[in-house]
């Protein structure tokens, strides 16, 4: 519409390319979810107004760890948590672009954290032979023992840690299975920017775009990032020269997966070369140029003339 005080017409469809992504409306309760009002956004689906929710006595509302009261309605995007919560544990967080760090920003922390946690605490580890297993095993005693030092050096430094513990019940003798963990940190310190290849998800919140940027640029590894927003300007930053400093860069899915089509490579300390894709074969290649003249003649350049007999 070309201006930021323009007036979006009552009823305007927007068709989105997540067709999957379902936007509305939850109502919590006892911290479980007792009401919804759901749907998807490819097809057109408006979410109601706060105002049309009703139940605006805040004398009723639950009251938050400072003791104010909270709005028993959250707006919610299903995509955000769906992309984190994979993108964090699958493969037991021992993949290259494994999703390490997450930033929240401060008007959905609260709601978005919590909901994580209870996702965390609802994943089925065991054999990933299993049908329905998302958490496999860690491939031997020094993963997890350094998954450990990690999540110790975390609490150092006022992490909150919440999983991690070594899982036991029902698993094989001697394999070494954890439940995930999610860290919640004060700031971006010295243990957040090191990569442990175990599923630890550190998660930090932030207050403005460009502190958030900045955070996530200030470590020494670049293979994959991505960002969820529903900001068209945000995307468009995040995927410019200004923006993420990794060599993948993704919107609104998260970071872990990678695309046959595309190159599949990082910056920074995780190098600077590309596989996958039209760039694959090039590593593999001498680059030689090559011009064959298949005619009986030899036009040469500029009209030159060679009058030998």
């Amino acid at each position: 519409f070309g201006s930021e005080q323009e007036v979006i017409p009552e009823g305007t469809r927007f068709l989105a390319n997540m067709p999957g992504l379902r936007i509305g409306w939850k109502r919590w309760g006892n911290k479980v979810v007792t009401d919804e009002r759901m749907g998807l956004l490819a097809e057109g689906f408006r979410p109601p107004s706060r105002h049309e929710l009703g139940d605006h006595d805040q004398n009723q509302w639950e009251l938050d760890d400072k003791r104010q009261p909270r709005d028993p309605w959250q707006q919610t995007n299903e995509l955000t948590l769906r992309g984190v919560a994979f993108a964090a544990m699958g493969t037991a967080g021992q993949r290259c672009p494994t999703l390490r760090r997450l930033f929240v920003h401060d008007a959905v922390y609260d709601t978005l954290v919590p909901r994580l946690k209870q996702a965390y605490a609802s994943v089925k580890i065991g054999s990933p032979l299993e049908p329905g297993t998302l958490i496999g095993p860690l491939i031997d005693s020094a993963a997890f023992n350094s998954m450990q030092s990690a999540l110790t050096a975390a609490r150092a430094a006022g992490g909150i840690v919440s999983g991690g513990e070594r899982v036991t019940a029902g698993l094989p003798d001697g394999a070494f299975y954890a439940r995930p963990a999610i860290v919640e940190m004060p700031t971006q310190t010295d243990p957040v920017a090191q990569e442990t290849f175990a599923p630890i998800l550190y998660v930090m919140r932030y207050a403005t775009f460009d502190e958030a940027l900045a955070m996530h640029n200030a470590v020494p590894q670049g293979l994959s990032s991505s960002i969820f927003t529903n900001d068209l300007r945000e995307a468009e930053l995040f995927l410019s020269a200004a923006g993420s400093d990794c060599g993948i860069a993704n919107v609104n899915i998260g970071p872990s997966g990678a695309e046959i089509g595309g190159a599949f490579g990082g910056e920074k300390e995780t190098g600077g070369g590309r596989e996958s894709g039209s760039d694959a074969w090039k590593a593999y290649m001498r680059r030689a140029t090559n011009t064959i003249n298949y005619g009986r003649t030899l036009p040469l350049a500029q009209g030159v003339e060679f009058n030998v007999g």
